[in-house]
């Protein structure tokens, strides 16, 4: 991911190194000494960590990680899909779900809004701007036919007028908050879908 350069190995325990589960729970090898913290993994706590820094993110980087957490969690594997959309389970404390992060994004909005009275008219533009932006890129698409060119989400972006009024890309926190809210009407959807292809039995 773009801008993210991370030492992964300062998210490993001092301690000597068990088997975990997915999940980060604790399984001592035999004879081993001392216990490790739970841990998920350094790919899942980057994209957590974040995600919880998602209003000082850009555009860019907030479609980009809610577009991989959206796919992660539609992806049918049962212990997948209960860690990002189970709100009811219970983690050791140095494991933190995705409900704890969008809880914590969702207070710092609550924070903005409250300290910022144009924050109302300038979330409006966001989405006027958003929705510009998708109509033209589908236009774009349309147009180019069968020719199956891809381009990336990357260049999409940059491809993107800047918007105009009383917003702009600077201001990262109101894109942020408008992308948030349409993350988590996806992470809904994606959670209803789950809930109603269990209750469909498989074909023998």
């Amino acid at each position: 991911m773009e801008g993210m350069e991370v030492d992964y190995s300062s998210f490993s325990a001092d301690t000597p190194e068990p088997e975990k589960s997915p999940l980060g729970a604790k399984h001592p090898r035999p004879g081993g000494r001392g216990h490790a913290v739970p841990f998920t993994g350094p790919f899942v706590s980057v994209l957590l960590s974040r995600l919880e820094n998602m209003l000082e993110n850009s555009v860019h980087v907030n479609l980009l990680l809610t577009g991989i957490l959206a796919q992660l969690a539609a992806y049918p594997q049962p212990l997948l899909r209960s860690f990002l959309l189970n709100t009811n389970m219970v983690f050791q404390p140095s494991v933190r779900s995705l409900y704890q992060v969008l809880a914590s994004v969702k207070n710092q909005i609550e924070d903005l809004t409250e300290s910022r009275k144009d924050f109302p008219g300038m979330i409006t533009a966001a989405q006027h701007w958003l929705l510009a932006r998708e109509s033209s890129l589908g236009a774009a698409d349309s147009a180019k036919g069968g020719a199956g060119a891809i381009v990336s989400e990357g260049s999409k972006v940059n491809a993107s007028p800047q918007p105009k009024g009383v917003v702009s890309l600077a201001n990262t926190e109101v894109f942020a908050t408008v992308l948030f809210t349409e993350f988590l009407k996806e992470l809904a959807a994606i959670a209803q879908e789950h809930s109603i292809l269990s209750y469909i039995p498989m074909e023998e």
